[in-house]
């Protein structure tokens, strides 16, 4: 696969000619070809009002965060010690610095699976004149331009909300986390951001640029990309 895209979540079992499946209406299919683009969304685009936000940063979750950017969690401090305003101060500056990412960082969602799904027919396409692209995961990191922008590709894993908590060592995690309610999407993610620099202060943090409002598209061999395409089984006969 791709040195140049970050890994998240991938392990031995995944090869770089493992599928991938992406199920679309015929408008976006039409405009992927015709404007040999992939489209990445905000998560704010999503269903799920949870996506890329993280689950342990609640008032019984403690962290502090190193002058190379690294988030630790910490055991509790003392109440109303110098310790404890200080730890209030990191989490309140995590906790904004990842807004700031959420509104940096493109999604292009797809599936993981060694077959087509017909279920996620009825999921992701809308209308019975849908297609799905079956790509894999060399085509798809190999077939997208790269510029000045910054990529991550990963499974997302699935967690029960109510007893796990997403990693926040990282702050691009919560973005390959969701509940396990949606483990039968067997989602794939690549996501793209662009850092211009660092910002100034005690903590040297990227400089992300957020993204335009109703997303990106970035440019895409389309002959690299697809390795066949598929009509919907509803499609009208």
């Amino acid at each position: 696969m791709n040195r140049r895209f970050r890994k998240i979540n991938i392990g031995r079992g995944e090869r770089s000619n493992t599928k991938v499946w992406r199920y679309l209406d015929f408008s976006r299919f039409v405009s992927l070809i015709e404007n040999k683009a992939i489209h990445f969304s905000h998560v704010s685009a999503f269903e799920d009002m949870y996506d890329g936000i993280f689950n342990c940063l609640d008032k019984d979750d403690h962290y502090d965060i190193k002058t190379n950017g690294e988030i630790v969690r910490i055991e509790a401090p003392f109440p109303g010690s110098r310790k404890a305003e200080n730890l209030d101060s990191a989490k309140e500056f995590i906790t904004l610095y990842h807004q700031v990412i959420l509104r940096a960082t493109g999604v292009s969602c797809w599936r993981i699976d060694d077959q087509e799904s017909h279920g996620m027919w009825r999921i992701f396409v809308k209308t019975d004149e849908g297609l799905a692209i079956e790509s894999s995961l060399e085509k798809l990191t190999g077939s997208v331009s790269v510029g000045e922008h910054r990529f991550m590709l990963g499974k997302v894993k699935y967690i029960d909300y109510a007893k796990q908590k997403i990693p926040i060592k990282h702050l691009m995690n919560a973005f390959f986390y969701k509940n396990r309610y949606f483990e039968h999407e067997k989602e794939l993610r690549l996501i793209c951001y662009r850092i211009d620099g660092v910002t100034s202060g005690p903590v040297a943090m990227p400089n992300y640029r957020p993204l335009p409002p109703g997303g990106l598209d970035l440019p895409v061999d389309v002959s690299k990309l697809i390795n066949a395409i598929y009509v919907s089984p509803y499609a009208p006969k």
